[in-house]
């Protein structure tokens, strides 16, 4: 039986250094390639991130066929859901849960993609900070979901940080900031020092910055979803040195 370990017997956290790396690559051995983010297209893409906000990717995946089955033969697109009565985009997205609240929020982001055209080349296009601020200042577009747009829709390098990395670095001993940019800074740093993409020995099989993001974060929710859980289950986890042990 797996248990949390005593508070009390806890190491003091430890600077986040290569062993997250290696970490990583244990992961991709376990898992794979992974190929995320689940979409057919990019504003599917950043559709999902705002209905996976407080619920599971199965509910979401709900949501999404009965979008995409509702616009039919014109496309899941921007431009279709803002010709849509906001009461039926309710009722077809019900099954993500808060749908009150997404329903503003899937307008509000498509009202400021179709701004750029729908057109997401503009957005490979567009400064790092500049394209962060622009989504940031989104009614319901927070950090995540800011840089799930950023790092997969956009196709632009940020280390991606969501519940599941937290719990994933606190468990390895790692010293985590609370605020969002404190991490996602640190763990840039990391990266842009240590080039893992270059590194045969922790590349997740890909010799570029951006996929390697990419398939960083998709190991990471995979192996909490999987394992490393609230309760984890750590006999299926190849990380001796986690502190969830005992």
């Amino acid at each position: 039986m797996t248990h949390l370990i005593n508070p009390d017997k806890e190491q003091k956290p430890k600077a986040l250094d290569r062993g997250f790396l290696h970490c990583l690559a244990n992961l991709y051995e376990t898992y794979g390639p992974l190929g995320w983010w689940p979409a057919d297209t990019d504003w599917e893409m950043m559709a999902g991130a705002i209905l996976t906000q407080n619920t599971a990717w199965t509910n979401v995946e709900m949501a999404l066929t009965n979008l995409k089955e509702a616009a039919g033969a014109s496309r899941f697109t921007a431009g279709w859901l803002l010709e849509q009565n906001p009461e039926e985009i309710k009722a077809w997205i019900r099954p993500s849960g808060f749908f009150n609240q997404k329903t503003p929020r899937l307008f509000a982001l498509a009202h400021w993609f179709v701004s750029h055209g729908e057109d997401t080349q503009r957005l490979h296009s567009m400064p790092l900070d500049d394209l962060r601020s622009e989504l940031l200042a989104i009614k319901g577009v927070g950090p995540e979901t800011c840089d799930s747009i950023v790092l997969y829709a956009a196709q632009k390098p940020v280390f991606l940080i969501d519940a599941y990395t937290r719990r994933l670095l606190l468990r390895l001993g790692y010293e985590v900031p609370r605020g969002y940019e404190s991490l996602r800074a640190n763990l840039e740093q990391l990266v842009k020092d240590e080039r893992p993409y270059e590194d045969s020995e922790v590349n997740l099989g890909t010799s570029s910055e951006l996929c390697w993001l990419q398939e960083a974060h998709a190991l990471i929710v995979e192996h909490c979803k999987n394992n490393c859980r609230k309760k984890p289950l750590c006999s299926n986890c190849s990380s001796l040195s986690c502190q969830a042990r005992i």
